[in-house]
């Protein structure tokens, strides 16, 4: 059985009344695709996760996404950036109370479990050397990295090479975003610094980032929200926080947690992937969607040959890739309260510990998230965008009323 969300049926407007029998409603979808894309999409989805998901025979979205993160995601990253998720049981009762705040009134209170995970936002409590009795702030800085790669140069087309090749592809979206009024200036931001492994070039793109956070930069001072400049003086006092930068202080400490740490170099290796550009990944998909008939899909499987075989890992690796390419960074740090000791990367077990320049030390925890699926229903709004952030790269008006995100 094909197991399908409540939104793969539009709107209640869409549908109306064809005919009815004792109890038996029949409804009829309106407008011309009376065979919504959208299931047919949800069939690809099935053919593509069947190799990994095809144990799981949950319709529960939640539970689709966790054995996502398992069973696909966690392969590719360190377990120890990942973070620790565990599912209980939960009374009725719990969640009923829960619903009745005003912000929680949508909640579903027909589940039986819930998912309980550390907030990657805060460090425990004894993670500091010696005793102290006044605990030090934990801050906490959360960082989009984008597209820290450029697509294969064969796979694009040859009016495109030349934008694509020459610019990450977070540049070329800011030029579109500035190009309609989303934003003033274009950052200078370049995930490929970020990437590159380079202290200096993972400082210039903090630099950058420090200066303009948009939505890929946020600092956070005991999981409350703030300033770089107030979250560099909480973690590291008012003297060390005082540089020509605003944040210069912080922003050094998270650079070195980026070099001594794997992260991003696996990341990398996830967008990686799929480097194919999406006008490429777009054909096989529309191929995949032309031979997805009624018949077939009656069927529940496409008849297996190597071409589909060939065309439905390339979209399992290119939406993999971009669970990777919209991931987070999240750091939560924490100065030392005594003692000394050598840098040292984090393990599952136990934080990382950078020194600071001129004597002290940092611990942190660093964790991925957002690591999400990705659906292959949006491959089209993919190449909607992508067509769009081209035109304003040819120095073409882009349209007015385009989705940005």
């Amino acid at each position: 059985m094909l197991h399908l969300p409540p939104t793969a049926l539009g709107s209640p407007g869409d549908w109306e009344l064809l005919a009815q029998g004792a109890a038996n409603y029949v409804l009829q979808r309106q407008g011309p695709d009376q065979d919504p894309p959208d299931l047919v999409s949800a069939f690809l989805e099935t053919q593509i996760w069947a190799p990994f998901l095809q144990g799981l025979n949950s319709g529960n979205p939640a539970d689709l996404d966790e054995s996502y993160v398992r069973l696909v995601m966690g392969p590719l990253v360190d377990a120890k950036y990942l973070p620790v998720q565990h599912w209980v049981p939960v009374e009725p009762a719990f969640l009923v109370t829960l619903a009745q705040r005003p912000c929680l009134e949508r909640l579903d209170v027909d589940v039986r479990r819930v998912m309980l995970m550390r907030d990657s936002r805060l460090l425990p409590a004894d993670t500091s050397s010696g005793r102290d009795l006044r605990p030090r702030p934990t801050v906490s800085v959360e960082i989009k990295p984008k597209w820290g790669a450029l697509p294969h140069a064969h796979t694009v087309p040859p009016q495109h090479r030349a934008a694509k090749l020459g610019a990450s592809r977070y540049q070329l979206h800011q030029h579109l975003k500035a190009a309609t009024g989303a934003i003033e200036v274009p950052s200078e931001y370049d995930p490929l610094d970020l990437f590159s492994g380079e202290a200096g070039r993972v400082w210039t793109a903090l630099q950058a980032l420090g200066r303009s956070p948009q939505n890929n930069f946020l600092t956070a001072v005991d999981g409350k929200p703030g300033g770089l400049h107030s979250a560099s003086v909480a973690l590291l006092g008012p003297c060390r926080a005082v540089h020509d930068t605003p944040g210069a202080a912080l922003l050094t400490v998270v650079r070195d947690v980026l070099v001594q740490e794997d992260a991003l170099a696996q990341i990398l290796d996830v967008q990686r992937l799929c480097s194919t550009d999406i006008h490429a990944v777009h054909a096989q998909y529309q191929a995949l969607l032309d031979a997805a008939s009624p018949e077939v899909r009656e069927q529940g499987i496409l008849p297996p040959t190597p071409a589909l075989e060939a065309a439905l890992s390339l979209l399992r690796d290119y939406l993999t890739s971009c669970t990777a390419r919209d991931c987070a960074l999240l750091l939560a740090l924490r100065r030392e309260s005594s003692g000394g000791g050598p840098m040292r990367p984090q393990t599952a077990e136990a934080p990382g510990r950078v020194t600071l320049h001129g004597g002290g030390a940092v611990f942190y925890r660093l964790t991925v998230i957002d690591l999400d699926r990705k659906p292959v229903s949006k491959l089209a709004r993919h190449l909607a965008l992508d067509a769009e952030i081209m035109r304003v790269a040819g120095g073409i008006e882009p349209a007015a009323d385009h989705d940005l995100e």
